[in-house]
């Protein structure tokens, strides 16, 4: 203990703590943790309702992407994602904005996809049937 007062006073704890008692310390710390976690919390209770308040689309839109119409698949993806990016910082108006451009996207990308799948099946059936 003498060598590190000696070579490192800063170590020394400040007069009006040298007072304290082991168990003062320990329990100021243990107060000052309680209240970090408790309001640690809070917030993230608060983050996890506003989170699910807004729906993302992200499933409908990986389903969009791999089955439907791949460009805007991409494009509802890409709003999914930032629906999510919104809610987690707390951004409830730019995430139900985002929300509503991926649902459109992902019902217009299904639509095209069932219309080009129609035209495909159509197209195949009348080849067989001309030869």
């Amino acid at each position: 203990m003498l060598c590190s007062a000696v070579c490192f006073p800063w170590l020394l704890p400040p007069p009006l703590l040298q007072d304290l008692t082991e168990e003062a310390v320990l329990l100021f710390f243990k107060a000052f943790l309680a209240s970090a976690i408790e309001n640690l919390n809070r917030k993230l209770l608060k983050m996890e309702t506003t989170q699910r308040n807004v729906p993302t689309y992200l499933a409908l839109s990986i389903f969009n992407l791999l089955c439907c119409c791949l460009p805007l698949g991409i494009a509802a993806l890409i709003f999914s994602l930032r629906v999510e990016n919104a809610a987690g910082t707390g951004d409830m108006e730019r995430a139900s904005q985002a929300s509503r451009t991926a649902r459109m996207l992902n019902i217009i990308g299904i639509v095209v996809g069932v219309i080009f799948l129609i035209i495909i099946i159509v197209v195949v059936v009348l080849g067989r049937n001309a030869k």
